[in-house]
């Protein structure tokens, strides 16, 4: 990885990296999110223009990050579907948010009525 750079949007803060390959080549992606899992530190990116992300475990060295490819075929499953199970709980989190919300707005309209 050779850069970070923070891109705020209205909504939300966007974080990318670009990411650079054994063979030289190199690609910008967003940040999506990092968990533990078995003790190890994973990453998932988001290249800025494909629609599925990649998985990467990594290592934090005072201020440096590596990114280390996941060669167990069975450690990249494992990873790949803690993500999604991860996603999937930040997708029904804010979907409840969004319903919480949509409540108090009626509430108030209703006591703004009264």
């Amino acid at each position: 990885m050779t850069h970070e750079e923070i891109i705020e949007d209205d909504e939300e803060e966007i974080i990318t990296i670009v990411v650079e390959y054994e063979d030289g080549t190199e690609e910008e992606c967003e940040i999506l999110a990092t968990i533990e899992l078995d003790n190890k530190q994973y990453v998932a990116l988001l290249p800025m223009d494909k629609d599925e992300y990649k998985v990467f475990g990594y290592q934090e060295f005072e201020e440096e990050v590596k990114l280390i490819n996941i060669e167990d075929e069975n450690e990249k499953e494992r990873v790949i579907k803690a993500f999604d199970e991860y996603f999937q709980n930040e997708e029904e989190e804010e979907d409840y948010d969004d319903e919480d919300h949509e409540d108090d707005e009626i509430e108030q309209e209703e006591d703004e009525d009264s």
